[in-house]
This record gives C-alpha cells, sequence and structure tokens, in this order.
C-alpha cells in the first residue's frame, strides 16, 4: 500500500499535543510496516530524520500553512494536486484536515471540538474555519479517528455522526519520561527554581488551559501557608499579557516562573523534578501531561472535566477547574500529604503504562488495514 501522511505539524523542537502525535505516530508506523510505502507532506523544509527508512519519502508542497486561508489553499489546491496525480491507498491526516474536493479515501484525527463548546478561546478567523470545516470533514472522511472515549462521545454527538465511523486510537508517553535521582532534582531545582521545591504546568499558554485560573490557585495556596514555586513550562499563544498582569498584582514575580519551550530532554527533567504537575484546564480531548507526568513519578492533579477523568482514572487529584479554592486546596494537600503523594505516585506510574506510541500505532494501522 501507498499512505499519504500529512505532517504539517511535524515540527522537530516546537512539537505540541498534535505535532507529538504526528511524530510519534509517522514514527511508529514507518518502524512497523516496512512493506508499506508512506509518502510524508510537509508544507516547509524542516530538518527531520527525512531517510528514516527507505520506504519513506518526504515532499515539502509550500506555501506554509498556519492560519485559516492558508490552510484552504493547502489542502484544496496543493495537497489535492499532489493526491490527484499520486492516487494513494489512503490519505492520513493526524491534525484532522481533509481535501473536500479529493473522493480517495481519507483518515483524519479529530483530537478534540474545544473550539465548538468554547469558541472565545480561539481567535475569531480560526473559530470560524474550525466550525465551518470540520463537521465537513467528518462527512468527507471513510473513517475518523480520536484520542479519547470522551472525544468519540462527543464527535458523534455533536456531528451527529455513526458511532463504528469513529475510532479511539489513544496518546502515548514519549520516551524520556521516567523518575530521576535525587541528586538531578535537586540539580533542576537550582537552575529554574532558585533551589526551591516546584510545581509544573506543562503545555500552551492558551486560554483554554486556564492559566489564570491556576495562577489565583496558587496564589490561594500561597495564602493558605503553601512554599513551593509554581513553573509554567509552554510557548506563549494568546492574551497572555493578562497573566503577567495578574501575577505583577498579585505580587508572585518572585514564585512564577515562565520557562518558555524547552528541548525535550530538558523538559523531561523538568518535570520529572516537580512536586507534581497541575493541569487544570477548561477541556482537553486527552491531556498528555498527565501520563507523562505520572511516567515520571510525578503526582498529578487534573481538571474534573472533558477527558482528563478517562485518561487519569484513579491515579490523579481532580479539581474543578472553575474553583480557585479547590486548587489551592488540592496544592496544600499535594505538599503536605506524604501518603496522598506517595499513592498518586505508585498508582501513575501503573497507569502510565497503559499508554504507548506503539501501541497507538499498530491500532491506526489495524484501522488503516496495513
Amino acid at each position: 500500500m501507498r499512505i499519504a501522511i500529512n505532517t504539517r505539524l511535524m515540527q522537530i523542537g516546537k512539537l505540541d499535543g498534535i505535532g507529538w502525535f504526528t511524530y510519534q505516530t509517522v514514527k511508529h508506523l514507518i518502524k512497523n510496516y516496512p512493506e508499506h510505502e508512506f509518502h510524508l507532506l510537509f508544507d516547509r523544509n524542516i530538518p527531520i530524520e527525512a531517510d528514516m527508512a527507505s520506504h519513506a519519502h518526504v515532499h515539502v508542497l509550500s506555501p506554509k500553512a498556519r492560519h485559516p486561508i492558508a490552510y484552504m489553499f493547502w489542502m484544496e489546491i496543493k495537497v489535492y494536486n499532489w493526491l490527484r496525480i499520486h492516487q494513494p491507498d489512503v490519505f492520513f491526516s493526524p491534525d484532522g484536515m481533509l481535501s473536500l474536493r479529493y473522493k480517495g479515501i481519507q483518515v483524519p484525527v479529530i483530537h478534540d471540538l474545544n473550539f465548538e463548546h468554547r469558541p472565545q478561546d480561539l481567535r475569531w478567523f480560526d473559530r470560524i474555519y474550525y466550525k465551518t470545516f470540520f463537521p465537513r470533514f467528518t462527512k468527507t472522511a471513510h473513517c475518523v479517528l480520536t484520542v479519547s472515549e470522551f472525544s468519540k462521545q462527543d464527535v458523534i454527538k455533536t456531528y451527529n455522526i455513526q458511532p463504528s465511523k469513529i475510532h479511539v486510537v489513544y496518546n502515548g508517553v514519549n520516551e524520556g519520561y521516567q523518575p530521576i535521582t535525587e541528586s538531578i532534582k535537586i540539580e533542576i531545582q537550582k537552575k529554574y527554581s532558585a533551589s526551591q521545591p516546584y510545581f509544573i504546568y506543562v503545555g500552551s499558554l492558551h486560554p483554554r488551559k486556564n492559566i489564570q485560573g491556576l495562577i489565583n490557585g496558587y496564589y490561594a495556596y500561597l495564602k493558605a501557608g503553601g512554599t513551593h514555586n509554581l513553573l509554567l513550562c509552554g510557548a506563549r499563544f494568546w492574551k497572555t499579557g493578562t497573566l503577567d498582569q495578574l501575577i505583577l498584582k498579585l505580587g508572585l514575580t518572585s514564585k512564577i516562573t515562565f520557562t518558555g519551550l524547552q528541548s525535550t530532554t530538558q523538559l523531561n527533567l523538568l518535570v520529572a523534578a516537580a512536586e507534581a504537575l497541575c493541569l487544570v484546564s477548561f477541556f482537553e480531548g486527552f491531556g498528555i501531561p498527565i501520563i507523562e507526568a505520572m511516567a515520571s513519578g510525578v503526582p498529578v492533579m487534573c481538571s474534573n472535566c472533558t477527558a482528563m477523568p478517562e485518561i487519569s482514572g484513579d491515579a490523579a487529584f481532580w479539581i474543578d477547574p472553575e474553583d480557585p479554592k479547590t486548587i489551592g486546596d488540592a496544592l496544600i494537600q499535594l505538599e503536605t500529604s506524604k501518603e496522598l503523594k506517595n499513592r498518586l505516585i505508585q498508582k501513575g506510574l501503573i497507569r502510565a503504562k497503559s499508554f504507548s506510541w506503539n501501541e497507538t500505532a499498530l491500532r491506526i494501522g489495524n484501522i488503516l488495514n496495513l
């Protein structure tokens, strides 16, 4: 078989959740199915493992597709023309976008429908694009993949598609997330947190991630006697100026650190050296940092809504993301209760073993009939 894959978001060094899904699944698909031919469709020249295998071929279809008008041009002109000429057996799209003009078999991954439920968290032109085109993508698709049972039921209900048309393929845990020694932990705390223990958030600084709620909850935690610092690790998205203003207003500039994007290796260490991961999003289709922290032997506090309870199971401390006080109370317990912390660590280490990128790729391969 000849499989074409939309690898637009596979930007090494700048990978987010969907980017990691793309990178890991592509890597494992190529490794597990050497008898098939893979064609990776990029929108720019990217330094990747282009020669990862003789049966994998890279194609750059410029220009860059990074806003709605460019999305449409790239998919309906550049990708469509490539697909029409080369006629692959299947077009697999990990970011969910398809060519509506192409009549061949297309399989998208729709990670979540946050834009349907929280449109205010997106720029208006992104919001319009997603709400207009994703319902059409689901109708065009041969079948649809998604990353949690929560997202599956959401897609079924929101877009009124048959349950048999949608399949769940969980994310996996990236390599490198594992417990570290106490001496390494001390070194990381010294470098990033003035030798103080810290809680960590990992992900884009995006409105739906509820960073403002986390900061307010962290402030309540400090008022209740908490002592740990807070690291916010990820790229700034938009509306982040209000976060700086809030931190300044609450007098937290010496307690909260924005680390920015980190290398994969450094991020592994930053997570493993944390006292707990804090993911208090309003909406998640999965929540990869949850299982990465668990694999690192780090307790997890996450929201009690959307896909997060499904992914974390009983191995996380659930909170109400709408209530900063519950966030603060949870942080106090995570600092003061060794019994709670150890229980979450042990359950998390076991829970993380349920998620594997190789298993994800094998599941995808089965669905694509590889």
